[in-house]
């Protein structure tokens, strides 16, 4: 998976901008933000722990038939440096690693009668048999019956969104 975060949301917006220097907007008059991240940090550093946490352990454990592994190194989740997020398949012998990250921020949703809005700017992989990105918000509880809403998954790069 690309990024699968549990998210939930107040205000405005999970950001990841596509250039260092690329400031997470300000939320809309009567908005408010409740989780950002641009994603600064020298290259190949891990995401930042006080926002995010690593979602480890045996992918085929997550419900979904995965035959990676999850895990926290960062050949598998880093900053590239320039204000984006790089989650990575890699391939070890005859074993696969990759990284799953979810927001630490709990219980976050729109206000009675009010709405959320999420935005991120995703890169999909190029002929990318095998890859599913996906980027989620799960409620509280585990997952299925906490319920779930795809914002993207793209199954062998075949998005046509």
């Amino acid at each position: 998976p690309l990024a699968a975060c549990a998210l939930a949301g107040l205000g405005l917006t999970v950001l990841g901008s596509t250039t260092a220097s690329a400031a997470v907007p300000a939320p809309p008059s009567g908005w408010s933000k409740i989780f950002s991240d641009d994603f600064a940090g020298a290259s190949g550093t891990g995401v930042n722990t006080a926002k995010w946490q690593y979602d480890t352990g045996a992918g085929s454990t997550f419900g979904t038939g995965e035959i990676e592994t999850m895990t926290n190194s960062t050949s598998n989740v880093h900053l590239d440096g320039n204000g984006n997020l790089d989650i990575t398949a890699v391939r070890s012998g005859g074993n696969w690693t990759s990284g799953r990250i979810q927001t630490k921020t709990a219980n976050v949703g729109a206000p009675a009668g009010g709405e959320l809005e999420v935005t991120a700017s995703i890169k999909q992989p190029t002929g990318g048999l095998g890859y599913w990105p996906a980027f989620w918000m799960l409620g509280p509880g585990q997952w299925p019956e906490n319920g779930e809403l795809d914002i993207m998954e793209d199954v062998n790069a075949l998005s046509e969104h």
